[in-house]
């Protein structure tokens, strides 16, 4: 019974450093809702809190409020979710919130992506929209390795550009706030995917297949105030390989399309962290200027290969590993004459954007992370005139557990 319990507190443990939950009674506090930043938002402070399964352990309900102190601006929501199912993850929820969102950006259901993951994009992040939004959404598991979703969401967003321009006669209409309704339905592919399963926790202790997230979402015009009607297809395929006295490869390929001209809000900008000196987040584009290119549709591929202590073993205090990555992209903005009034005139990349970079990790082991240097240098068609502002330099940070 001791092992039992010590398991437990493990798993518990771990769960909240996977989830950012704190468990506190029958109350979880949600660590990345006390403190953040972000290049637009300045410092965020604030609070969020969620019940638990110590409450009941077929619902949950909760919410937040933080403060922008660059933008003094307050950040809220409230979300519920009811557990149908426990065995075939069959979960109805609910959430509405008045946020600071990023523009452009592309997000997945069940793809939980944080700071400890390396993530660290967010940081950077120089356009959010203003946005209200409220979804409902049903999830299920099925044919095993499969975890469908379907969703109603409705939101209203205003952009700090004017992210669409329309022709009416002779004159040019210019607009900054959208209205949005979609339904949308998708899934998350994870085969071989497996778990360990705690009194009261599943987790994930992912798969050596690749996984695959799908949504595909259509736009609702005079539906709960829809001003948009379009079709947008979004994927993204992750996949580590470990190659057997190289190291580790990990490929990320991400994908959109979307059919119609909506405003630039919702379509695509490339992700980016240039910064001089910034933090390297994985699956970016380390020398891109935010916000540099828009599109329509695109393809995106990201390779990370780590080779660990395989090509420096190092002291016994000194064990920097060598890492290289390359990034591709390719994108197309079609109806350009819808974004003629946006500041900086974002471009296409259809030439193909390319960047190299090698870095330098665990240069320093505080243990609870190590830190370590690098630099990308960007390339192709897109190159800047000036050799020196090709590069981007980074520190990393990676978290090793």
């Amino acid at each position: 019974h001791r092992e039992s319990r010590n398991f437990d507190k493990m798993a518990k443990s771990f769960q909240t450093v996977l989830t950012g939950k704190l468990p506190w009674g029958p109350i979880d506090l949600d660590i990345n809702k006390f403190i953040n930043y972000s290049t637009y938002e300045g410092l965020v402070i604030g609070a969020g809190l969620h019940t638990n399964d110590r409450l009941a352990d077929w619902f949950r309900i909760g919410g937040y409020f933080q403060y922008a102190f660059a933008v003094l601006t307050p950040k809220y929501g409230a979300d519920a979710l009811v557990t149908l199912n426990r065995r075939r993850d069959l979960t109805l929820s609910a959430a509405w919130f008045n946020d600071l969102t990023e523009s452009g950006g592309t997000s997945f259901p069940s793809d939980n992506t944080s700071l400890l993951s390396g993530d660290f994009r967010y940081l950077t992040i120089k356009k959010f929209d203003r946005t209200e939004d409220v979804t409902v959404r049903l999830g299920i598991r099925g044919l095993k390795y499969f975890l469908f979703n379907l969703g109603l969401s409705a939101n209203l967003k205003k952009s700090t550009t004017f992210d669409l321009a329309t022709q009416e006669g002779n004159a040019l209409l210019l607009s900054d706030e959208f209205r949005f309704t979609s339904i949308s339905a998708g899934f998350k592919w994870a085969y071989g995917e497996k778990f360990i399963q705690t009194v009261k926790n599943k987790i994930s202790l992912g798969t050596k297949y690749p996984v695959v997230w799908f949504q595909y979402s259509r736009g609702l015009k005079d539906f709960i105030d829809g001003e948009f009607e379009y079709n947008r297809f979004d994927l993204k395929i992750n996949k580590v390989f470990n190659i057997k006295y190289l190291g580790k490869l990990t490929m990320q390929l991400q994908a959109g399309y979307i059919d119609q001209p909506i405003p630039a809000c919702n379509l695509y900008y490339a992700p980016s962290t240039y910064r001089t000196v910034s933090l390297y987040s994985r699956n970016s584009f380390a020398t891109m200027r935010s916000n540099e290119f828009l599109s329509s549709k695109y393809a995106s591929l990201f390779l990370y290969h780590d080779f660990g202590y395989l090509l420096f073993k190092g002291k016994k205090w000194f064990h920097p590993e060598f890492a290289v990555a390359q990034n591709i992209g390719f994108g197309w903005l079609d109806h350009k004459e819808s974004y003629q009034a946006i500041q900086a005139n974002p471009r296409e990349m259809n030439l193909g954007y390319y960047e190299s970079g090698l870095l330098v990790n665990n240069l320093i082991n505080l243990r609870l992370y190590q830190v370590g240097v690098g630099a990308f240098y960007r390339w192709g068609p897109y190159s800047m005139d000036k050799t020196a502002d090709n590069f981007g330099y980074l520190v990393s940070v990676v978290f090793p557990f």
